[in-house]
């Protein structure tokens, strides 16, 4: 007698989703950090970031295309 074990879960292969990652990544073209050299404060670009995702998740669009956390070294800072 042979077991057989199905998984009713539909995960996406990692291959996949890093490159979906990279795909969406490239039509990115703005920084958060863009906005601090223009004088506008972490606290005010956060709560900018806020209100712009749940206007797009309020408008059924898939965040994660537009929006993506970049870790950028600048004038020796983080």
């Amino acid at each position: 007698m042979e077991i057989s074990i199905y998984n009713t879960d539909n995960k996406t292969v990692d291959s996949i989703a890093h490159f979906m990652d990279f795909y969406y990544s490239l039509r990115l073209k703005h920084l958060a950090s863009d906005l601090l050299d223009q004088g506008l404060s972490p606290k005010q670009i956060t709560e900018a970031v806020i209100k712009a995702m749940t206007v797009g998740k309020s408008a059924g669009l898939d965040i994660d295309q537009h929006f993506r956390r970049f870790l950028l070294e600048s004038k020796n800072r983080l």
